[in-house]
């Protein structure tokens, strides 16, 4: 059982999230091989097929994750300009997002491409990104404030006052911790 979490928002912080409790001093990879790699892209529907990943190819997804890291959690500090231009380089490599017709013939609908190679998946999460950082900004880019998470994902509710990774996870946690804070006797 791999340890995913798939609450960014968007599949690029999903990528970021693979990187698990950033707040310890030994933060936990969960793309331990490049076998981990082709999972991860399978289960986000990313890939139809085993994608071929060599050592050198998760490697690269590993930089990748963390350029997209060090964009999203620097909004409004100094950004490397080496990791703009690694996300530019792969969002110039394939095109974006098609269109399809939708299920039943109504409309229009987005069909993300399934890829076939290292290459073509940091392709589809550079594009990812890119419309992420186009709808939202940087700036709607959180961590989760559990203190002992560290997810992060975009608030895309209204009033933007998302707090945690998810409800059912972290809020959920915080509350708890709160009620047996209010019923302890008063002294314990």
């Amino acid at each position: 059982m791999e340890d995913w979490l798939f609450v960014g928002g968007v599949v690029s912080l999903d990528l970021v999230n693979t990187k698990r409790d950033r707040w310890s001093a030994e933060p936990r990879e969960t793309l331990t091989t490049p076998a981990s790699v082709s999972r991860w892209a399978d289960a986000q529907g990313l890939s139809s097929v085993a994608l071929p990943v060599e050592d050198s190819e998760r490697e690269e997804v590993l930089r990748f994750r963390e350029a997209l890291y060090a964009l999203v959690m620097s909004p409004n500090g100094p950004t490397s300009s080496a990791d703009i231009e690694m996300v530019n380089h792969y969002a110039y490599a394939l095109p974006g997002a098609l269109l399809k017709e939708a299920p039943r013939g109504h409309g229009v609908a987005v069909a993300r491409p399934t890829v076939g190679s290292v290459h073509a998946l940091l392709s589809v999460l550079a594009h990812d990104f890119i419309w992420m950082v186009g709808e939202y900004g940087t700036e709607r880019v959180k961590e989760c404030e559990h203190e002992r998470c560290g997810l992060v994902f975009v608030d895309a509710s209204r009033g933007v006052k998302r707090r945690w990774c998810s409800m059912r996870r972290c809020g959920n946690r915080i509350k708890v911790q709160r009620y047996m804070q209010k019923s302890q006797p008063a002294g314990s």
